[in-house]
């Protein structure tokens, strides 16, 4: 995917990542080859779906964790706040605009 793409739809995908790290996961590597866009939204059915409405994944949880299988709650508090500073800096976000990232997080998982 492209970074200017990304960009675009960073709100998205700052929300999946959210979604992710409520369900206490956190993926361990994302970059631009970890996440993927495809035609949305996934709520029609396929043949409707299209890249006017992208639907994103993320992929590649290799290196994640999660609190109790592979890393201690401490742990994955830090990796959790790791992907959260990484995301801000790979989606374009600038490091002054936390509040507008937390919107972002915290207003998807409502």
């Amino acid at each position: 995917m492209e970074k200017p793409e990304l960009i675009e739809n960073s709100e998205k995908i700052v929300g999946l990542l959210a979604r992710l790290h409520a369900a206490s996961f956190t993926q361990g590597s994302l970059n631009l080859r970890n996440i993927v866009v495809q035609p949305g939204p996934l709520t029609l059915p396929r043949e409707e779906r299209s890249l006017d409405e992208p639907s994103f994944r993320i992929l590649d949880f290799g290196r994640g964790s999660c609190p109790g299988v592979n890393c201690t709650i401490e742990r994955f508090a830090i990796r959790v706040e790791g992907e959260r500073r990484g995301a801000i800096s790979l989606l374009g976000f600038d490091t002054k605009d936390y509040g507008r990232v937390d919107s972002c997080i915290y207003g998807s998982l409502k």
